[in-house]
């Protein structure tokens, strides 16, 4: 942070660092509390551009997969759809 903050690269360094796992954690719990269930869609949407710009969009991808797999494996939500129409709902 102080390198960017010496360098005139604040933004950059903001975008490239990530949130942390709490956070994503509770961007989608509260957009399942907020509309009572999210699609994989609408989560992409709500993360992707949350995500460091370092990640391709494979990372991306794999990094959402992984955050819904945590927070299902701590019974915090669940998918009562299909994987290719999922809908994520709070337990």
């Amino acid at each position: 942070a102080k390198v960017a903050q010496t360098t005139g690269q604040k933004a950059a360094y903001t975008r490239n660092k990530a949130f942390s796992k709490q956070q994503y954690f509770d961007w989608i719990i509260k957009g399942i509390k907020d509309h009572g269930s999210l699609s994989r869609k609408d989560i992409d949407q709500l993360l992707w551009d949350r995500l460091s710009d370092l990640y391709t969009d494979k990372q991306k991808k794999l990094k959402i997969t992984n955050l819904l797999s945590e927070l299902r494996d701590k019974k915090t939500i669940k998918n009562i759809g299909s994987d290719n129409k999922s809908k994520w709902v709070l337990l």
